[in-house]
């Protein structure tokens, strides 16, 4: 169905039976009015309940009000999409600092957990960790902690030294899809080695930092 309701003037994106538009407001509602009369025949039904319209700015919400309607929530400031998050920069950092205190809930919940079963328990430095040890430990061991285990660690990587180049990673190994996206080619030209050896290379990469800079500053202090 996706070829059915492309068009000139909004690029699409499907995910299973999700699907997004974006574009100018003829082009997506263009796209919205070929969804909503043809796509039951494909097994999809669009509801515009659970359709959302983000506007890039305030500057065309009176127009996007008039052109549509039936039920669709249209907004300026942000919604998440399929756990992804689309919006003003406000709207981007509260969800970021609301994602943050989950996470540090649920970290928390886990290190009172730690001591009874350790292999459930993953990472955090001032509460996970000393209840996994029992005590509290230097930056010297937190280092150690951080290797692979056949390098006498732990696997607890620290997520701030890891984070720019797991980012760095993960862009690599989507940017044939996102091309494929930005320009509404539907040929995938898929080759699954590619994915394994950018995996590959980048634990490789990942464990050879780890234990390069662990043993190092270990071996310093």
């Amino acid at each position: 169905m996706s070829k059915e309701t492309a068009n000139d003037e909004a690029k699409q994106v499907w995910y299973a039976d999700d699907s997004s538009a974006v574009g100018s407001l003829a082009g997506v509602k263009k796209w919205w009015e070929y969804l909503q009369a043809n796509g039951p025949d494909f097994g999809h039904c669009p509801k515009p309940a659970k359709t959302i319209l983000q506007m890039k700015d305030s500057s065309q919400m009176q127009a996007a009000q008039k052109i549509f309607k039936g039920g669709i929530k249209i907004t300026d400031q942000g919604e998440c999409p399929l756990g992804s998050v689309l919006g003003t920069d406000s709207f981007r950092e509260q969800y970021i600092k609301n994602k943050v205190e989950s996470w540090v809930k649920d970290l928390q919940s886990l290190s009172n957990h730690a001591q009874d079963d350790p292999q459930a328990a993953y990472i955090i430095r001032d509460q996970l960790i000393p209840a996994l040890v029992g005590r509290e430990v230097s930056d010297a061991e937190r280092q150690i902690l951080a290797l692979p285990l056949r390098h006498g660690g732990l696997s607890l990587t620290d997520p701030r030294e890891t984070a720019k180049m797991e980012y760095e990673h993960s862009t690599q190994i989507t940017n044939k899809l996102t091309d494929k996206i930005y320009t509404q080619k539907l040929d995938l030209d898929y080759n699954p080695s590619d994915q394994q050896f950018t995996r590959h290379t980048k634990n490789r990469i990942r464990q050879k930092k780890n234990a390069k800079t662990s043993m190092m500053n270990f071996w310093r202090k």
